[in-house]
């Protein structure tokens, strides 16, 4: 399973999702649906985005966006945000689900390059391995 992705307040995170059919052949979907959600201390879902259309990505075939500003004034540091992502399959009729989890960092929490906060690093040395 992949973990969240990660997004610095005063930043955009764009919702991505690819929808494929059974042979993983990307595949452009009818109705193409979003809904942006976190939970609240009292464990009560509150919805930021209600079902939305998804922006088409005009380079990729079965690729839809959403872009999300994440303000101050509406996010806190150590908030987890959901993106659900649906569409339908245009020859079958099946509904296929997809879910994004997103936690929100301050900038001063961020790393630097945008890295998440699971502590990896990437390193580049000079001469290659050992």
């Amino acid at each position: 399973m992949a973990g969240a992705a990660e997004v610095v307040i005063g930043n955009v995170h764009t919702f991505q999702v690819l929808f494929v059919d059974e042979n993983n052949n990307p595949l452009a979907v009818n109705t193409p649906l979003i809904e942006v959600f976190r939970y609240d201390n009292a464990g009560v879902k509150v919805v930021l985005v209600p079902s939305t259309t998804m922006v088409v990505d005009p380079t990729e075939l079965g690729r839809y966006l959403y872009p999300l500003t994440i303000s101050s004034t509406n996010f806190v540091d150590g908030d987890t945000l959901y993106g659900n992502m649906t569409g339908v399959n245009p020859t079958t009729g099946d509904l296929a689900r997809v879910e994004q989890t997103v936690n929100v960092v301050s900038p001063d929490r961020a790393h630097p390059g945008g890295g998440g906060t699971c502590g990896l690093r990437a390193r580049f040395v000079r001469g290659g391995c050992p």
